[in-house]
């Protein structure tokens, strides 16, 4: 090889990426960053060169500058198809990257020999590129890192410094903004390589040094303009992704110094997705193969041994890269116990929060591999030189070695382990291009939102990576649920309250519609391919409240019914109905216009919610999205706004939405945290949609500020609310607070901060015990603010009860000491309970509107008559329980008022039978009660008042378990008598005996088969009657004894058909049937602990019991002083309830605008609107305070939100209107700076070509 050219280590390099790239799957396109990327790269180009993009979701900046986005779209110019375009520019990628070792070998050593080729082929091929190649646009800057090196040092001691920073300045360019930290590192090496190149080799001065990075920073500058001005501009959407993303001591739970050493510890490579697959096929070979493991080593090991005995020059500067960037990927492993080095990270992300964005510290590996990569190909040279002692036959031992160490370390490349099969496929599905091409072709621009929504798609037929409608959707944006979302903060929050309503199956009647016309929405695609596991979304089936809403009529199918909707393994009844529904189902929205959201209409009282988007369903539930009332949020509005609005006749809405909580990514969907105290942070602030104090829904405990916990549930799966500490606190044994799933829980712990001091003596401690007898909580240790903790061991099978001598104390952490044995199980506790204090869980409404009228005089008198409406709705989320079984709500009122009440009612398997008994007995007033301990399935026609209902066809049914037990409660009588009936039919379980508790007695009683019935003709009854001295009481309990073996064994129900309590002769106690239309009950709602009586109307409450939502409505008006108030209802029965105060006034008549578009384009929007009377214009995209109307002539200002959408009001009459994002001037200067740049920078490289001059190779370096 000649000592100037670098080609013919470029084929070989080639000929290998090549081998590598199109042995795994090469016909069969991967999951990698963009499917657009490689499916639709022009357009994607297009869309960078604007700043905002309009042309997805509802708009908002697009961050996003990649320039690698310009050789696969001339790629796919050529004609390839896009698996083949990917699977080259793959090997494009690591070509560069092992050219580069080799041109920065060649610039210390002078000459391209084997110490090059070697370097340059184990720093492309080795364990970090095998798993992180992917995403490729991150890893860009891996193999640009050496080239950065090339050019500094040779820049800085040539006659052409310029030529060389222009050089830096285009690698610099076609990074991008794609990943900012990755270039970072790259650049960071330049930092030691300055200090070598001053202190070691000393070829160059600190003054040579400074001038040059002088010019490459001035040429990058104008070569990354666009992209800096992207990034800077696009703050908000990356802000908002580091909120939502990982920890930095997540990130670093595999990176320690072994890990990091060998090239790995990159956390996502550690672990499978939902399907149990893992993320990286190759990754299993260096983590579970004895081979991948110790041959991963020996390139570390071999550097370290030439770093030592070597006196190569250079060894200094490839030592420093290695150990600075072994010591940055490391991070701050261990997370809870880190080195100083990781301490300080740590404390620097907490200080300076986009330091956060550099979290991801496997990024630096470049220097690590450039350092080992150099000394290992050194060090063949200088064995090959020790060996030719030996004789000419030793010669190519070390080069053979170093070969086979690099294919053994690089395995996954060459075996077909290098992409995750799970994420290949061969091409779109026709269907979904036919489906496509429908929706595209539409007139109009009317937007398509698409159903479940998901961040990582995965499909049955395969992983595009992100999502297919980008790249085929160009005239009709789309919009998706999103853990990145494609709209402005509120508008991507609506999209996600809607999605999350559909995601829990609570999406009601009358919801959609009013949110689809919000958003422009004229198509709604419900896509049944998803692979629903692995996407972690609803599946087809759970989405039939969607094609049944009346707001929507199918329009087309595409595709055969069952083609790719289920597993074919999937046998259950659910997957068969499935196997009926095509792959995808197009609807259209019953009268939305195709043009989208309206650009202009009559201006109208708009509809003031305290909340988010989550309000918007409540509120069309509730009716007040009838008449279409815009809506505007009171957390955008200043006092004097709401004053405004209120005067103008806007009703007030006040609603338990926008929850304090913290949402994070974990796999395919984002996790949020349970709703948090004010000013409560988990290990990152919690979001905050506007930023206005009180405008968001908070936790208050009433005598606690906050109760906290180590964690809740199992991490690694991420926020499970379900099991939030309250839990433990909240009196009701069916929940609990559980931690440690899949980890250690020793040392886990629960913590109460009292609001006032507490003096306890007691606390009784019930924990988690599971069915299976898996793992529980065995002992604790009880800390208190001062003084000695107080270790316990806990009883078996019940509550502990501790005393101990009173002690006054701010707070009460419960730590977890011991389990009863190893396990994976989480452990906890269903009911911690301190005598005296109170600390149920209370969801205190939005107060930012009575807070602003504390200074506001205006605002307090139009608070006192403005019709204003309480919405309160029990979150059931999507976790094994509901998140929440009761309403608990605190909220305040400014001034005396009068409400009405209405709500809707659910009776299901949630409802215990205590809380159905008490409700259904509370219609009634003879003071006759059973219930059932629990119910066979939960169904409710197994309910406990059926044993004493009279009807020999009903029965109380129950698991076939003994000890299960019913209580039937009854005015103080004499009973003497006991009489069971237990059904023996072929669904049942008889019972043989059961224990009867009456009068502090307790008898047994033995039920047996009527004489001579004869079991193979007919079902034999058991019964039996106990005669008991007479005794008054007002409650006897039925427990179960003995049942038939085998019906227990078949897990058929234990039934009491009829219970008949008495004294002697006299009549039964027996329930009266319960009241139909218009009877009230006081047993599921009370307000400041006053019972408020609500009634059903006719027909209802045969459909509740029969599992259906039914509405019910206030027996009488509430009367409410100022002041705070607490809503309390029943378990599980009540899901919605709206307090109502004042009429509702109609929306003015008004005639609606003509509105014309003169000009449309990115960031710019030119209206021609003429009105009778006053008019409110909009963009028709999310609202960004960038945005600029001029009206002619005069500047308008920022716009405000309504709908979502930027928005601002106009007189009557006729107008030309600019709409324009007023950034966008900013960037294109940018992107002109851009173009004049890489013109000079390009010309600056070639200029030594073009005038026929070759430059000077740099002298030997002997090693």
């Amino acid at each position: 090889m000649t000592r100037e050219r670098l080609w013919p280590t470029g084929v070989l390099l080639g000929l290998l990426a090549l081998v590598a790239t199109f042995t795994n799957e090469p016909t069969r396109y991967v999951g990698d960053n963009r499917f657009e990327q490689y499916w639709g790269p022009v357009g994607r180009l297009l869309r960078e060169t604007s700043l905002w993009d309009g042309t997805r979701g509802l708009g908002r900046v697009g961050e996003e500058f990649w320039p690698s986005s310009y050789p696969v779209a001339l790629l796919r110019g050529l004609g390839l198809s896009a698996p083949v375009s990917e699977h080259l520019w793959h090997a494009v990628v690591l070509v560069v990257a092992g050219l580069g070792m080799v041109a920065l070998l060649r610039v210390l050593l002078g000459r391209i020999g084997p110490a090059a080729v070697v370097a340059g082929l184990l720093y492309a091929f080795n364990p970090f590129t095998a798993t992180f190649l992917l995403p490729s646009v991150l890893f860009w800057n891996y193999a640009i890192a050496p080239w950065l090196l090339v050019v500094f040092l040779s820049g800085v001691t040539s006659p052409q410094p310029w030529r060389w920073a222009a050089g830096f300045a285009l690698l610099a360019f076609s990074a991008g903004n794609a990943d900012t930290p990755g270039t970072f590192f790259a650049v960071l090496w330049l930092a030691p390589a300055a200090v070598w190149l001053v202190t070691v080799d000393r070829s160059a001065s600190w003054r040579q040094v400074a001038a040059w990075l002088a010019r490459a920073a001035i040429l990058s500058l104008l070569t990354c303009a666009a992209a800096v001005a992207k990034t800077l501009l696009g703050s908000d959407p990356l802000a908002q992704r580091l909120q939502f993303t990982e920890l930095p001591e997540r990130v670093n739970e595999t990176s320690s110094w072994a890990e990091s050493w060998r090239g790995l510890g990159f956390w996502l490579s550690y672990f499978s997705d939902a399907s149990g697959a893992s993320r990286l096929p190759g990754g299993a070979y260096y983590y579970e193969t004895a081979l991948g493991v110790l041959v991963t080593f020996v390139a570390p090991v071999a550097a370290a041994v030439v770093l030592w005995r070597s006196r190569w020059r250079a060894r200094s500067l490839f030592g420093g890269l290695a150990l600075l960037s072994l010591a940055w990927m490391v991070g701050s492993y261990p997370p809870e116990d880190p080195t100083p080095a990781g301490w300080l990270l740590l404390q620097a992300y907490d200080a300076v929060p986009g330091l956060a964005s550099l979290r991801n510290t496997y990024k630096a590996g470049s220097g690590l591999l450039m350092g080992v990569s150099a000394l290992v190909g050194v060090g063949v040279v200088l064995a090959t030189r020790r060996l030719e002692a030996r004789g000419p036959g030793w010669r190519a031992v070390p080069g053979v070695a170093a070969v086979a160490v690099v294919l053994a370390v690089s395995l996954p490349f060459w075996n077909g382990g290098l992409y995750p099969e799970r994420t290949t496929f061969t091409d779109v599905p026709t269907y979904w291009e036919q489906a496509l091409e429908h929706l595209d072709a539409r007139p109009g621009s009317g937007r398509v939102l698409v159903l479940p929504g998901t961040t990582k798609t995965a499909y049955r037929w395969g992983e595009p990576g992100d999502d297919l409608f980008d790249t085929y959707l160009r005239r009709h944006p789309n919009v998706v649920s999103n853990a990145f979302p494609l709209s402005g903060p509120e508008s991507a929050d609506l999209v996600d309250a809607l999605e999350a309503r559909i995601a829990e199956g609570s999406l009601g009647t009358g919801e959609l519609a009013p949110v689809l016309t919000a958003l422009g929405v004229d198509r709604v695609v419900v896509r049944n391919d998803l692979d629903w596991e692995a996407s972690e979304v609803a599946r087809p089936a759970d989405l039939d409240l969607v094609r049944e809403d009346g707001a929507l009529r199918l329009e087309r199918t595409f595709g055969d019914p069952g083609e790719s909707v289920t597993d074919p393994d999937d046998a259950t009844f659910i997957a068969g109905r499935e196997r009926s529904l095509p792959p995808v189902e197009v609807y259209e929205v019953v009268d939305a216009p195709s043009d989208g959201a309206p650009l202009a209409r009559a201006q109208t009282a708009p509809l003031v919610i305290s909340g988010d988007g989550h309000a918007w369903p409540l509120a069309a539930r509730a009716g007040l999205l009838e008449a279409g009332r815009p809506v505007v949020y009171s957390g955008d509005l200043t006092a004097a706004e709401l004053a405004r609005a209120l005067e103008s006749g806007s009703p007030l809405v006040v609603t338990d939405t926008n929850r304090r909580r913290l949402t994070r990514i974990r796999g395919a969907v984002p996790t949020r945290s349970h709703t948090l105290s004010e000013g409560q942070d988990l290990d990152q602030p919690a979001q905050d949609l506007f930023g206005t104090p009180g405008s968001q829904s908070v936790a208050e405990f009433p005598d606690a500020t906050a109760i906290d916990a180590s964690s809740s549930g199992t991490r690694i799966i991420g926020f499970q609310p379900w099991l939030r500490p309250a839990n433990a606190f909240d009196g009701n044994y069916t929940t609990s607070w559980l931690t440690g799933g899949l980890e250690d829980p020793i040392g886990s712990y629960l913590r109460v901060d009292f609001r006032e001091p507490q003096t306890l003596d007691r606390v009784s401690l019930l924990p988690f015990l599971p069915s299976d007898a898996g793992r529980r909580v065995t002992a604790v240790s009880l800390h208190f603010s001062d003084g000695d903790p107080l270790s316990v061991r806990l009883d078996d099978g019940g509550t502990t009860d501790v005393r101990f001598p009173a002690r006054t104390t701010e707070s009460l952490e419960i730590r977890i000491e011991d389990v009863s044995r190893a396990g994976t199980a989480a452990v906890g506790f269903r009911e911690v309970a301190i005598p005296g204090v109170d600390l149920s869980e209370v969801i205190a409404l939005p107060d930012d509107v009575v807070r602003a009228a504390g200074d506001d005089a205006a605002l307090r008198d139009a608070l006192a008559t403005v019709p204003v409406r309480y919405l309160f709705d029990r979150i059931e989320g999507v976790g094994a329980q509901d998140e929440e079984l009761v309403l608990r709500r605190a909220f305040e009122l400014v001034a005396p008022r009068t409400f009405t009440v209405a709500g809707e009612l659910d009776l299901d398997i949630a409802t215990t039978d205590l809380e159905l008994d008490r409700f259904l007995s509370g219609f009634r007033d003879d003071g006759i009660s059973a219930h059932g301990t629990t119910r066979a399935q939960g169904a409710l026609e197994n309910r406990g008042l059926h044993a004493i209902d009279g009807d020999a066809d009903t029965a109380w049914a129950a698991p076939p378990r003994e000890g299960e037990a019913l209580t039937v409660g009854f005015p103080t009588q004499v009973v003497s008598r006991v009489e069971v009936t237990s059904p023996a039919d072929a669904s049942s379980t008889p019972v043989d005996e059961v224990t009867v508790l009456v009068g502090g007695r307790e008898e047994p009683l033995e039920l047996r088969a009527e004489p001579g019935c004869d079991p193979t003709e007919r079902a034999c009854d058991r019964s039996g009657t106990l005669e008991v001295p007479p005794t008054r009481a007002d409650e006897v309990e039925i427990r179960l004894g003995g049942l038939d073996a085998a019906g227990a064994a078949a897990g058929r129900p234990a039934r009491l058909g009829e219970v008949r309590i008495s004294d002697a002769d006299g009549p039964p106690v027996q329930a009266a049937a319960t009241p139909g239309a218009g009877a009230c009950t006081e047993t599921a709602l009370t307000v400041d602990g006053r019972p408020v009586g609500i009634r059903l109307a006719a027909g209802d409450l045969d459909r509740a019991l029969a599992g259906e939502a039914v509405p019910f409505a206030g027996c009488e008006p509430v009367d409410l002083s100022a002041g705070r108030h607490r809503l309390t209802t029943a378990d599980a029965i009540v899901d919605g309830l709206t307090l109502a105060s004042g009429s509702l006034p109609a929306p003015r008549p008004a005639s609606e605008p003509a509105v014309e578009v003169v000009e449309r384009g990115a960031g710019h929007l030119r209206l021609r609107v003429e009105g009778e009377d006053p008019m409110v214009v909009s963009t028709g995209q999310s609202y960004d305070d960038g945005w600029r109307a001029v009206v002619d002539g005069e500047d308008l200002g920022p716009p405000r939100s309504v709908d979502t959408l930027s928005s601002w009001s106009l007189p009557a009459g006729t107008h030309l209107v600019d709409l324009t994002y007023a950034p966008e001037r900013t960037y294109r200067g940018a992107l002109a700076a851009t173009v004049a740049g890489l013109v000079l920078c390009v010309a600056l490289v070639l200029r030594p070509v073009l005038r026929g001059r070759t430059p000077p190779v740099a002298t030997d370096r002997p090693s």
